[in-house]
């Protein structure tokens, strides 16, 4: 005799979500509240928080990586994939720095220009 599931899934089936077109099949997510979208700082704390948590995982698994090549088991990744994975953290990194620069430099050009009408008032 087949046992059937009594769980019902909470989840809607496909049918379900294309029967109801109002319902959107993505939510864009955000860190932020809907207040602060336009707020540059608000916005590039949220990217530095999504990149360092991409980068951090992918140092995780660097490292369970060289611990099981440490102990002669059979490796998560190819060293291929490993170094792939390096440079993607490097570059990734690497425009995190970039867009830290350039908001630094737009921060202290406002600084300076604000200093000078200070002075010339």
């Amino acid at each position: 005799m087949e046992q059937k599931n009594s769980i019902k899934s909470e989840t809607p089936s496909k049918a379900e979500v294309v029967a109801d077109a109002r319902m959107p099949l993505h939510d864009q997510f955000s860190w932020l509240h809907a207040d602060l979208k336009y707020d540059a700082n608000a916005e590039f704390c949220a990217l530095v928080k999504d990149v360092t948590s991409g980068c951090k995982t992918v140092l995780e698994l660097l490292h369970a990586d060289s611990l099981e090549r440490d102990a002669d088991e059979r490796p998560i990744l190819s060293p291929q994939k490993a170094e792939y994975l390096m440079l993607m953290a490097m570059r990734t990194v690497e425009m995190l720095s970039d867009s830290s620069g350039r908001r630094i430099g737009i921060m202290n050009e406002a600084a300076a220009e604000a200093q000078r009408a200070k002075a010339t008032s």
